[in-house]
């Protein structure tokens, strides 16, 4: 492949425009800003209600009637916001959001003024009494602060009217040290106000970091996309540079077909055949576990090994042994990259069966109704696995004057459904004799399906 047609993987370019930054940032805000006001609402409906029941013994007389309305209104505020939120569309929510802000501050503003206004207007009011509820209304004032991030810079807004109606309220009850409370009011509204304005500020970035962060990532997706498009193109390529054996050979006695049915462009099925000369014909069915570029790197090194013996006189046993210490040394772990293989050696007087963890072997004796299924299950383990697969041939016995069909495949032809069932066995032999390869497409199964079939002329067919 030319430098000029070589792929490559250019940086994606997703611009953000301050429109998109800013509508995100509300969009932040308005789920975060939700979640704010319910779970106010379901914290503060069963506090209030629960205040309301136990005012007339935690308050003074003359204040029991108007904080108990004041606190079983805001608690029972907080139960029709959680039953309204439930019903209303996902967009008149949004807007609600905000009402309900102004609405939960108004109730609490309404039910500290009776509290304050009560309590500067009785006369038995102590200092320490006067103090708790000043730190009360403080307290109050976080309840404005936290609606921050649901009204932005408009809680400005809220802390200022706090702050004048707490001078009202305690201009009409006559207190005497206005001034210096009004100073007092003012410096703790102010600090609150600058505190949550801070926080406020922060949320802003946080919000525009996660901005950043879900631009970065959905680049990183189309840079893995990319990447992804490439390394199926690779072992698309790799494994269609791999030599494929004729549809049909002859060696002798045997007639040899030859069926490959390919799922995908990244299957991990193989299939190769050579000619030994005088001493017989070879034939290779592997199945690689895994799938992509991973299993077309292990094809390409079995591919090359294969192809290294083409000038020397071929071991099965020992060129086995080589692919499993090439697996293994390929592998991170022992099993990292693995494969079943199954060699059909066929010699002019017998047939030899030599399996690394491969499917059995189908023989197929005899004719028409009298046809019988033998498993041949080689001994060996799968390449790639073990130091030492002890792999040992099995050798087919075939009787003079017998019709018989031998049917080597991978896992997608001769599943475990497949093999325990001679019925479909014989029905997928006669399938494939009848409609070649159009039966292996319409065999049932969704992976690589290679099959070879070895029998003795195109008249003994079962």
């Amino acid at each position: 492949m030319s430098d000029e047609n070589k792929p490559t993987i250019q940086p994606v370019q997703s611009p953000t425009s301050e429109a998109d930054v800013a509508a995100f940032v509300d969009r932040w805000f308005a789920q975060y800003g939700l979640r704010i006001v319910s779970n106010y609402a379901r914290a503060g409906a069963p506090f209030y209600l629960l205040a309301a029941l136990c005012c007339r013994w935690i308050v003074p007389p003359d204040l029991v009637v108007g904080g108990t309305l004041s606190l079983a209104a805001i608690g029972t505020e907080s139960v029709l916001w959680q039953l309204l939120e439930r019903v209303v569309s996902e967009r008149l929510l949004g807007r609600l959001v905000i009402v309900q802000a102004y609405v939960a501050n108004l109730f609490i503003l309404l039910g500290m003024s009776v509290f304050l206004y009560g309590t500067a207007r009785n006369e038995q009011t102590s200092s320490v009494q006067l103090i708790l509820v000043g730190m009360i209304w403080g307290a109050s004032s976080w309840t404005t602060g936290i609606f921050t991030p649901v009204l932005g810079n408009r809680v400005i807004s809220l802390f200022l009217v706090c702050f004048f109606v707490v001078l009202a309220v305690l201009h009409a009850a006559g207190i005497q040290q206005l001034p210096t409370l009004a100073v007092v009011a003012m410096l703790g509204v102010v600090t609150v106000a600058l505190f949550f304005m801070e926080e406020y500020g922060r949320l802003i970035e946080q919000a525009r970091l996660q901005k950043k962060m879900a631009d970065l990532e959905g680049s990183h997706q189309r840079l893995r996309l990319k990447a992804i498009e490439m390394e199926i193109r690779l072992a698309s390529e790799l494994q269609l540079a791999l030599p494929k054996p004729p549809d049909q050979m002859r060696f002798g006695r045997y007639l040899i077909d030859f069926f490959a049915v390919q799922y995908s462009n990244l299957g991990g099925d193989w299939l190769a055949s050579r000619d030994i000369g005088s001493d017989g014909v070879l034939i290779a069915v592997g199945d690689v576990s895994g799938k992509g570029v991973p299993a077309a790197m292990v094809l390409q090194a079995v591919q090359s090994l294969w192809a290294a013996q083409l000038d020397a006189e071929f071991s099965p046993i020992a060129w086995l042994t080589m692919v499993n210490d090439t697996l293994l040394d390929m592998g991170y772990t022992p099993g990292g990259q693995s494969m079943t293989l199954g060699l059909l050696l066929l010699r002019p007087d017998k047939i030899e069966y030599f399996s690394a963890g491969h499917v059995p072997l189908i023989f197929l004796r005899g004719i028409g109704s009298d046809v019988r299924v033998e498993m041949v299950a080689g001994q060996g383990a799968p390449l790639g696995i073990l130091a030492n697969p002890d792999i040992r041939s099995v050798t087919v016995e075939l009787v003079d004057h017998q019709p018989y069909q031998l049917m080597l495949g991978t896992c997608g032809i001769f599943d475990w459904h497949t093999r325990k069932r001679f019925k479909r066995v014989l029905a997928l032999a006669e399938a494939v004799n009848r409609d070649g390869i159009h039966a292996l497409r319409e065999h049932p199964g969704q992976g690589d399906k290679i099959l070879v079939i070895v029998r003795d002329s195109p008249a003994q067919v079962a």
